[in-house]
C-alpha cells in the first residue's frame, strides 16, 4: 500500500507529529499536488496492480481543488478509497465526503484527547463525525504513559461510528525534534493497552495496532488478553511507502531524511518496496535494545525489533 500526499497543509500542530519534516507547505512553492502529478501517480498504481488508494496531508481536505482531485480517485475505479483526516474538514468538503457512496470508501480520524483540544477544534471534528458516522475510524497516537483513551470508545459509541480503532505509537523522526514515545515507556503502554482492549472488548470495538511494536511489551498472560479481546497486534517494521506532492517518494514519514528518492526512479511499487525494505534491513538486524541483538523472538521473526526510526537515532548517524 501506499500513502499519497494531497497537500504539504495542516491546520493542526501536534507535538508528536511524525510527519511534521514534510509538513512545510507555507514555506515551500509547491504545497499540494497538482491534478498532472496525480494522474501520474494513478497511472503508476493501477500499473502497479494496487487496489487501495490511500490520501494523506498535511490535511487532505485543504487541497484547493480537493473534489475534483478526489473525483480522479474515484473515476479510476480502486477498491477502496482511505482518506486520512484530523477531524478539521472545510464544510464544502465535508458535505461532499458525506454525499458519496460509502461501500468503498472509508476516513481515519486522528483524533486527540479533549484535554489537549481547543473547544473550537472539538465541535469541528464532533461535526465531521457526526457527518460522516460509520465510514469514519477513529485513530490515535500514543505519545506519553499518562493518555486516557476512553474518549474513543464514548464518541465510537455516540456517533455510531465505525468499531475499529487504530492505535499507534508516536515515532521519532530522523534530524527532528517531535515528542515521541521512548523504549523504556513501552513496556508501561503495553499494560495501557491490555487494559485498554478489555473497554473496547465489552462493546464489540476491534483495536488494530500500527508497526513499531515490540514482543517484548506484553508478557504471556497479556498476549492472551489481547488474542481474547480481538486486537490486531502488529509486531512489524517495515515500508510503507509515501508519495509527496513532487512526487519524492519515502518510506514512511519517521524516515522521511532516509534514502529520499523520486517516483520517476520506479517502475512499479514492488520496486520501491523492495528498494526501501533492503536498505532498513541492517538496521533491523540491530533492534532498539542491546537485548534485540539475541532474542530469538527477533531472530526468527516474530519480532522487528521496533522502528528503524529508533534504531537509526541510537547511533546518531543523522543529526
Amino acid at each position: 500500500m501506499a500513502n499519497i500526499l494531497f497537500t504539504n497543509h495542516c491546520n493542526r500542530n501536534c507535538c508528536y507529529c511524525f510527519a511534521g519534516e514534510k509538513l512545510s507547505g507555507k514555506k515551500e512553492a509547491k504545497s499540494q499536488m497538482s491534478l498532472e502529478d496525480l494522474k501520474r501517480v494513478i497511472d503508476f498504481m493501477k500499473s502497479s496492480g494496487l487496489t487501495v488508494f490511500s490520501i494523506l496531508g498535511g490535511e487532505p481536505t485543504l487541497h484547493t481543488d480537493f473534489i475534483n482531485a478526489f473525483e480522479m480517485v474515484r473515476k479510476a475505479r480502486f477498491k477502496h478509497i482511505k482518506l486520512f483526516s484530523n477531524g478539521l474538514i472545510p464544510k464544502k468538503h465535508l458535505e461532499y465526503l458525506a454525499s458519496l457512496p460509502k461501500q468503498n470508501l472509508s476516513v481515519i480520524i486522528n483524533i486527540n484527547q479533549p484535554s489537549e483540544t481547543p473547544e473550537a477544534e472539538k465541535s469541528r471534528v464532533q461535526e465531521t463525525l457526526k457527518t460522516l458516522g460509520e465510514i469514519i475510524t477513529l485513530g490515535v497516537n500514543i505519545y506519553r504513559t499518562d493518555m486516557d483513551l476512553e474518549f474513543l470508545v464514548e464518541n465510537i459509541l455516540k456517533f455510531n461510528l465505525c468499531r475499529n480503532i487504530r492505535l499507534g505509537l508516536a515515532q521519532p523522526i530522523l534530524g527532528a525534534n517531535n515528542i515521541y514515545l521512548p523504549i523504556e515507556s513501552y513496556k508501561k503502554v503495553g499494560k495501557q493497552i491490555v487494559q485498554f482492549s478489555l473497554i473496547c472488548d465489552k462493546h464489540d470495538i476491534r483495536i488494530g495496532c500500527d508497526c513499531g511494536l515490540l514482543f517484548c511489551m506484553f508478557d504471556e498472560e497479556d498476549y492472551g488478553k489481547l488474542v481474547k479481546h480481538n486486537v490486531d497486534f502488529r509486531r512489524l517494521c517495515s515500508p510503507i511507502i509515501d508519495i509527496g506532492v513532487d512526487l519524492a517518494v519515502w518510506s514512511c514519514f519517521p524516515l522521511s531524511r532516509f534514502e529520499p528518492r523520486h517516483l520517476s526512479e520506479f517502475k512499479t511499487y514492488d520496486e520501491i518496496y523492495k528498494f526501501y525494505r533492503k536498505k532498513m534491513q541492517p538496521y533491523k538486524n540491530v533492534g532498539v535494545m542491546k537485548e534485540c541483538l539475541d532474542c530469538k523472538y527477533k531472530n526468527r521473526g516474530q519480532c522487528t525489533a521496533g522502528c528503524v526510526s529508533h534504531i537509526i537515532n541510537s547511533f546518531s548517524k543523522i543529526k
